[in-house]
């Protein structure tokens, strides 16, 4: 049999059974109609901002340096602002506040109850990054206003986690420095003590002068005994100067780091006290005026469509069916 004569065929099945097609196809349009008419408005509202990158909350460079800041964050930066926004802190913060399970009249005096709310509320709740890199969180509910509220609410949640994040790394290491400082203040006094004792032991009171000096003192030196004293603290002098020189070094040194360590400590503290956005708002969420869902007139053509399919699908079976002389295959 041809493409033409399977076409006819299928024709004559159609119009010899378009009475019960036509009531299959009716009853099914009007029970889509009738159970749509039943369903829920729900109202999505959306809000968009861009990741802020985490250099805006690094005190500057010290020494005055010029640095390229990236103000937009980098892929990490959206991934964690995601991370945030599909965590269960959010979540449980979001559904505590505007009290959804009494909204979606779940009851939570069980676990399974409190696991139907956030269910329930991560099916409304969507955070996504869209073609531009810039996030959306979008918030589906039957009332509109109440859609807005929490959209815009997640977001400035976002916010405060990321912000909560950064503070918690900032005040590591801020300890850190200041354990740093106290441990080198430490030193440094210990070092100090130490060059003491021995410009003490050595009678030196200055490295880079005593020595001209003392040779100065030698050469209008009169008698024997001043001249023996001289040459007794030239040689005690000599014997410690150069210790004395490393050791003051070394204290110039440890001082300079010490002092850079503190400017660092400053500027870590203004910086964990200074305001730090992690999200650069772009669009906050608006009352929607239009439902989102159901769309009704495509619910009811699918069922349409989908119940002329079945009901030619069974007439095509049934007529087959009864062509086959099930004599000859017994």
């Amino acid at each position: 049999m041809n493409s033409t004569d399977s076409l006819l065929s299928l024709i004559k099945i159609f119009r010899k059974w378009f009475k019960s097609i036509l009531i299959l196809c009716s009853i099914a349009v009007i029970a889509a109609v009738i159970i749509s008419l039943t369903l829920d408005n729900y109202y999505k509202s959306t809000t968009i901002f861009y990741a802020a990158s985490s250099d805006l909350a690094k005190p500057a460079p010290i020494g005055g340096f010029e640095i390229n800041i990236d103000y937009y964050g980098r892929d990490e930066d959206i991934d964690r602002l995601l991370s945030i926004a599909n965590s269960g802190e959010l979540a449980n913060t979001l559904i505590e506040e505007f009290n959804l399970a009494e909204h979606y009249e779940i009851k939570t005096e069980t676990a399974k109850g409190k696991f139907k709310v956030n269910e329930h509320f991560r099916k409304l709740f969507s955070a996504q990054k869209n073609k531009f890199d810039a996030i959306e969180i979008s918030v589906e509910d039957k009332d509109p206003e109440l859609s807005r509220k929490i959209a815009n609410r997640a977001r400035d949640v976002i916010n405060e986690i990321a912000q909560r994040t950064i503070k918690r790394s900032q005040s590591l290491q801020i300890e850190k420095f200041k354990s740093n400082i106290t441990r080198k203040t430490i030193d440094l006094d210990s070092l100090t003590r130490k060059i003491e004792r021995e410009k003490s032991k050595y009678g030196i009171f200055d490295t880079e002068y005593q020595g001209q000096a003392l040779t100065e003192a030698l050469a209008s030196a009169t008698n024997k005994s001043q001249i023996a004293a001289i040459e007794k603290q030239i040689q005690d002098f000599t014997k410690g100067v150069s210790r004395v020189v490393v050791l003051e070094q070394e204290q110039r040194e440890f001082g300079l780091q010490l002092s850079l360590d503190k400017e660092r400590y400053k500027q870590l503290l203004s910086a964990k006290q200074s305001d730090y956005n992690a999200i650069h708002l772009i669009e906050s969420a608006e009352t929607p005026l239009v439902k989102s869902r159901p769309k009704r007139s495509i619910l009811v053509l699918s069922v349409a469509l989908i119940s002329l399919f079945f009901s030619l699908l069974v007439a095509v079976v049934v007529e087959k069916y009864k062509s086959v002389n099930w004599n000859e295959v017994k």
